[in-house]
């Protein structure tokens, strides 16, 4: 009987494309898949799904631990929009992250992690995608990455278990989603929850208008919010889960389709005039 051919994976995120995230997951799935990358050049979080349609940006090839690797001086979505031109027939699914930051809640759309992985889904690049996230402090979350810091400390927690909760939704098939978005808590945790998105983000995080309430006409704003550690969740909500001590997976849409609110209204049709 022949040989199987591994199943090819497109690894991303915003953190870098040769970023400790990436390299994890580089670690963790390197035996059993085809690799590729295609990232960013620098460090790009919290820039969603932009995409450098004014300027266009400069791409180049590299290796991160003997995987090929595109890379774009641009956003994690121009990674991507590269990667459809570049590669001749899609991947089997897209991996994005490991991101140094947690993206939970209704905070998602403006994550660069979340922002790469469903670009591949708009696209058809691949036709699943998994997001990881490790729920870091706020400090880590735009720290530049160098590709050659050492992974050791982070090869037991999170590292060892990227693989497990991809096998377990590849044979879920994916939970009935097309994208996946996990998190994982500060701690090491065995505990896995599916869950549902918070939708408030003043729930999740700690806003503070004492900036515009002393300069009222104007000036720099600056974003003080971290992590309302205090507040008590269900633990049925992915901010509930992670900070209760499990590892949070959430099924999400990628294209934002109410199909429910469609169906029961898609016979509406009226003029205006």
């Amino acid at each position: 009987m022949a040989k199987q051919a591994k199943k090819r994976v497109l690894l991303t995120g915003d953190d870098g494309y040769n970023s400790l995230g990436t390299r994890l997951v580089i670690a963790a799935l390197r035996d059993a898949f085809d690799l590729h990358i295609a990232g960013t050049l620098r460090q790009q979080s919290a820039v969603g799904s932009k995409i450098s349609i004014h300027s266009g940006f400069e791409w180049g090839k590299d290796t991160v631990d003997d995987v090929p690797a595109l890379w774009v001086d641009a956003t994690p979505a121009d990674a991507i929009e590269l990667a459809t031109a570049y590669f001749d027939e899609p991947f089997d699914f897209v991996v994005s992250g490991v991101n140094w930051g947690a993206n939970l809640g209704a905070a998602i759309p403006s994550s660069g992690t979340l922002g790469a992985a469903q670009r591949t889904l708009a696209v058809e690049l691949a036709p699943k995608a998994i997001a990881y996230s490790w729920d870091l402090p706020v400090e880590m979350y735009t720290m530049a990455h160098n590709g050659v810091d050492s992974l050791d400390e982070y090869m037991d927690y999170p590292g060892n278990l990227i693989l497990p909760i991809l096998q377990k939704a590849i044979k879920a098939n994916w939970w009935d989603a097309s994208l996946l978005n996990v998190n994982f808590p500060a701690k090491k945790s065995l505990e896995a929850k599916l869950t549902q998105l918070l939708p408030n983000l003043k729930q999740i995080y700690t806003y503070d208008s004492s900036e515009v309430t002393k300069n009222p006409e104007g000036g720099h704003f600056n974003y003080t919010g971290n992590r309302n550690m205090e507040a008590v969740f269900d633990v049925s909500t992915d901010v509930g889960a992670v900070n209760s001590g499990y590892i949070s997976i959430t099924p999400c849409k990628y294209d934002y389709q109410d199909i429910e609110a469609f169906e029961k209204n898609k016979q509406v049709s009226f003029q205006l005039r």
